[in-house]
């Protein structure tokens, strides 16, 4: 099970170890929207929400370069927390993925 902590600072445990959370900001970005805003979602609502002042294709290439960072901080546990295709991305609900805020 992933945990996702973002009350105070941003906190990643797979299976209870500790992981390295993501050190870029669009990265940190990205993973806190998609812990605060359950579900699946498609990928040009999440770019615009997280590069609104961007074109649509650089927001959407922003995108992508933060979940190549998000899926490397997760490691062996990104294909099954972090479910994504061509279209949409999000966090996987509970039991797999375990977020504070959802829980509070």
């Amino acid at each position: 099970m992933l945990g996702v902590r973002v009350v105070g600072h941003l906190e990643l445990t797979l299976d209870g170890e500790p992981l390295q959370a993501p050190s870029g900001r669009p990265a940190r970005s990205l993973l806190g929207w998609l812990a605060t805003h359950p579900g699946t979602h498609p990928r040009s609502v999440v770019a615009a929400a997280l590069w609104p002042d961007v074109t649509d294709e650089s927001a959407r290439a922003s995108l992508r370069t933060a979940l190549s960072a998000v899926r490397d901080s997760l490691g062996a546990g990104a294909q099954i927390a972090l479910p994504a295709d061509r279209q949409t991305v999000g966090l996987a609900e509970p039991p797999a993925v375990s977020i504070d805020v959802r829980e509070f």
